[in-house]
Formats: structure tokens, sequence, C-alpha cells
């Protein structure tokens, strides 16, 4: 039978039916909630369930036990088993402001300039049309269509507002874009786009530490949301935690470290997992590991994690064991399955 859902502090309530997901039930009846992958990966569709009971038909991948146990949901997958009363943010009872946006629309942009950066990262610019500028919230991601429709979703590297685009295309071992990107993309070719898209974003409305965390490539959503940062002149204290497997992937080491020269407090520590034989004298091991070693109580601060699933979902199992509530960690999840798989998930950036 279908159940009745009310987000909580406004007046929508709708429908869904009886193993129907929350979020398709909201979609279909024209109600906006915050989503991306729709298929679990991301968590950019998270709630919270104040009443009401909700069940899965699998494992969201997104959630951990911990988000569970504080009673979040993922939306995309979760199925009301009873009337539901849920919290979204931006959304009456929601625990941020959520800033006014256009929807996506559809755009073409040319290649303005290829640099490969190290041994598997292009640096692609992408320039717009005369007069347009990129206007996106730091975090968010596009999505480049290609001639037979389908699509790979890349993080916006550069900041809003300009008439540019700068992305960190990763070549993915048998890759059906990323090879193309490395061995054929030319200046002046021309690339569909459509944006801006997902839920990963800097919430203003908060002036405790920052703590970011990035996973190799995760490391341009983080740069936009600096760079952003730096131009609206933030005071809060910013954490960079940067994860990658040798020092060779530190593909922007030198500029990383030098952020601090425009935020007020500010740390880098960079963390190689593999490092095998190199001379190198900082941070080894886990990313995730190397924050809890550094900052043993996370209870003040908001974590933004950008990188892929299992550093996502280790990281937030380890902060929320050092006291970091699970509701101030926002991620943005990368997958680069659908590079090789012909009906993947969403992201690869």
């Amino acid at each position: 039978m279908p159940h009745t859902i009310t987000i909580a502090g406004t007046t929508h309530q709708f429908e869904a039916g009886e193993d129907e997901p929350i979020l398709d039930a909201a979609m279909r009846q024209g109600l906006e909630l915050p989503f991306d992958c729709q298929v679990g990966g991301c968590g950019a569709c998270r709630v919270k369930v104040l009443e009401g009971e909700i069940d899965y038909d699998l494992p969201p991948m997104a959630l951990t036990a911990d988000e569970e146990e504080a009673g979040m949901a993922l939306s995309c997958q979760a199925i009301a088993r009873s009337p539901v009363v849920i919290e979204v943010e931006g959304l009456g009872g929601g625990s941020a402001s959520r800033p006014a946006m256009a929807g996506p629309r559809r755009v073409t942009g040319r290649v303005a300039a290829l640099e490969q950066l190290c041994h598997d990262v292009m640096w692609v610019v992408l320039e717009l049309p005369d007069g347009e500028t990129a206007e996106f919230r730091a975090g968010q991601y596009l999505d480049v269509i290609l001639p037979d429709g389908s699509r790979r979703s890349f993080s916006m590297a550069s900041a809003p507002g300009r008439g540019f685009l700068d992305l960190h295309v990763r070549n993915v071992p048998g890759g059906l874009f990323t090879g193309q990107v490395f061995g054929q993309t030319a200046v002046g070719d021309a690339w569909e786009l459509e944006l801006p898209l997902g839920g990963f974003y800097l919430r203003e409305d908060s002036d405790r530490p920052l703590l970011m965390v990035a996973g190799g490539t995760g490391l341009a959503p983080i740069k936009s949301l600096l760079e952003s940062a730096m131009e609206q002149r933030c005071s809060r204290a910013v954490h960079l935690y940067w994860g990658v497997r040798s020092s060779r992937d530190l593909y922007l080491d030198e500029q990383v470290a030098r952020w601090g020269e425009r935020l007020s407090a500010y740390s880098y520590v960079p963390v190689l997992s593999e490092p095998g034989g190199e001379d190198w004298k900082g941070r080894t091991g886990f990313v995730h590991q190397a924050v809890v070693e550094d900052l043993p109580d996370l209870s003040a601060f908001d974590a933004y994690l950008c990188g892929p699933p299992p550093m996502i979902d280790a990281a937030k199992r380890a902060f929320a064991a050092v006291g970091m509530p699970v509701d101030r960690m926002f991620a943005d999840s990368f997958n680069f399955s659908h590079e090789l798989n012909p009906e993947p998930l969403r992201r690869i950036s």
C-alpha cells in the first residue's frame, strides 16, 4: 500500500508506492529533492528519517552503519514501510541553507588547452561560448555528453563565474572516453556539456573549521571549493589531506601548498599509500588514518570528502569514531566503472 511522506518544517507531502523509492516518488510528483547518481553510491540524496519505517532492497553503498544509526537514509534507495517524516537539508527543518541555483543546462565547450599534469592526469580547459560564464556551486560537476548519448561526469576544478572550466581527467586503463582524451583530443574540439550537477558544495552558514580530504583526482572539487573560498576571503581554518599512491601522483603539489598564502589558517598534508622505495619524508598509509592521528577529536569540524567509495566509507567510519557528527560529513564519491562498463554508475571524475 502507498505511504505518505512528509518533509519536516514544510507543507510538502507526497505519496510513495509500496515498493517505490522515496526520491522516485518525489520526482514523479514534481518535488525537487537533492540527488546525484541515483544508485546509492554517492550519498548526495541523504535525508534524515524523523518518524516512520524505511527499508532497502539492497544495502546502500554510500551509507555507513553510524549514519543509519543516526537516522540517515538515502532517498534514492529507501522504500517507506509506513508513513514517514523526513528532514531534507535546505528545506524547512534542514540543517543548512541551500543557495538558490538555476537547474542544469546544455552548452557547447571547446577545448582551449590540454596539459598532462602527471603520468595519468590530464588538465583540460573548456572555453564557453563568447559572453557566457559558468554558474555553479563550487564543488559541483558536469556531464560530457558523447555522440551516442552516453555521459561521462567530471568535477569542475575551477571556481564559478568564469568563461572557462577546468577538469582533471584521470586516464582509466581500458577507458572508453579517457583514452580518447589522452590520445586523440585536440585543442579546438567541441564537447557537449550539461551543468551544473550534484549536491556537493560548501555549507556557508557554518563557521566551524574545515576538514578537506581528497583521494586522487578528488582534489578537483576541493580545488574549486577552496579557490572560491579564497575569493570570498573565507576566515575558517582549513585542514587539507590529499591521499595518493606515490609522489608522482601529487600533480599539483606546489600549487596546493601555496594556498596557505591566501587562507587565514591552513595546513596541507599529502599522504602516500604506496611509496615503495622512493625517498619520501612525509606521511604514509591511508589518508583517513593520518587525519585521526593528527586530529583525534573531530567534534568541532565540518568534513568534505572526495574520492573513491572505499576511501569515503573508511573516512566516514573513522571520523565518526572520533566525534564527528554524521550530518557534518559531506561526500562526493567517484566511481570509474562506467568507463569500462556499458551500463555503469555515473561518477568517474
